[in-house]
């Protein structure tokens, strides 16, 4: 009860990391201790998920009308561990998938929405 959120609770510290697949899976095989945590950071998660769940976290509070306030940050990437994947998918293939003729600006800002970037526009 001492740690539980509250309507009295004033700050909240939230965290958001992936971390190295290889290292959870034998520590946690090294001590015999299998927990939710090391069954979903064994599964080799993107590490730029966090920064996105973090954002998400912003983004919610706001919605619900809460003030936030940042006292302090840290942030690490490992760029060596991110993989960019580059998918080419043509208008006609949405149109075909969705079964009826998309916009273009509209197929264009959906994408950027939900964190694509668009390299070429054809």
């Amino acid at each position: 009860m001492e740690s539980a959120v509250s309507l009295d609770t004033r700050n909240v510290i939230w965290e958001s990391a992936t971390f190295d697949a290889i290292s959870v899976r034998l520590s946690a095989q090294r001590h015999g201790v299998r927990t939710d945590a090391s069954t979903r950071y064994e599964k080799s998660l993107d590490p730029l998920l966090s920064g996105f769940a973090t954002a998400r976290i912003f983004d919610y509070l706001t919605f619900l009308g809460k003030h936030i306030a940042v006292s302090r940050t840290a942030d690490y990437l490992d760029e060596k561990q991110v993989k960019h994947i580059e998918i080419e998918i043509g208008y006609d293939f949405i149109d075909a998938r969705a079964g009826a003729q998309i916009p273009r600006e509209r197929v264009r800002d959906i994408l950027i929405s939900l964190g694509f970037k668009l390299i070429t526009d054809h």
